[in-house]
């Protein structure tokens, strides 16, 4: 009985041990002491996801699509569309005015 005790005690303590070790969170004081150029861009993947996902520059230059057998570049969404994913109408207009531009220049699609 106290051998079963024991193992079960030293079992709790190691996955007690293991999980206070564990830390999610990067040393970003330690950088405030670097040289800047010596300082690294701690930046983790879900971060650099989540900007690239809220960029709404990159959403709207993202729609830009290439018509091949018309040849032609069209913006792939509506007013409504950018309504619901909370870009202005002006970026929407500004897009728009884009595309036009690279019709108008006929910029060969590879």
């Amino acid at each position: 009985m106290k051998s079963k005790n024991r193992i079960l005690y030293f079992l709790i303590t190691m996955l007690v041990g293991i999980v206070l070790s564990c830390k999610d969170e990067l040393p970003r004081e330690d950088m405030e002491n670097l040289p800047p150029d010596e300082r690294v861009s701690i930046e983790s993947d879900k971060e650099a996801l989540y900007r690239y996902q809220t960029n709404k520059d990159m959403i709207l230059y993202s729609l830009i699509q290439y018509d091949g057998i018309e040849q032609v570049y069209f913006l792939d969404a509506t007013e409504k569309d950018m309504e619901r994913l909370g870009i202005t109408i002006e970026a929407y207009q500004d897009v728009q005015l884009r595309v036009e531009q690279l019709n108008q220049v006929k910029i060969e699609h590879q």
